[in-house]
C-alpha cells in the first residue's frame, strides 16, 4: 500500500470516528462530504472529463482488494 493510501485511510478513519461520536454528524454524510471535497480539489487542476474517467475506473474496481495507485511512471 502506498504511503498516500495509508495516510488517506488514517484521515478517513479519524473523520468517521468523529462522525460516530458526534450526533450532529452522520458517517454516510461525512463520507459524501469528503468525496465532494476531493472532487472540488481535483477541479482546481483537472478537467471534468478526466475526473469522470478516474471515478469510473474506481467504480469499476470496487470489488478489488485495493486500488492500484500509479505515479505516472
Amino acid at each position: 500500500m502506498s504511503g498516500e493510501s495509508t495516510y488517506a485511510k488514517k484521515i478517513m478513519a479519524e473523520l468517521i470516528e468523529e462522525a460516530e461520536k458526534n450526533p450532529q454528524y452522520l458517517p454516510d454524510a461525512m463520507s459524501r462530504a469528503m468525496m465532494s471535497a476531493v472532487i472540488a480539489h481535483f477541479q482546481t487542476y483537472r478537467e471534468n472529463a478526466d475526473i469522470v474517467s478516474e471515478l469510473s475506473s474506481i467504480a469499476e474496481n470496487l470489488g478489488d482488494d485495493e486500488m492500484v495507485i500509479t505515479r505516472g511512471c
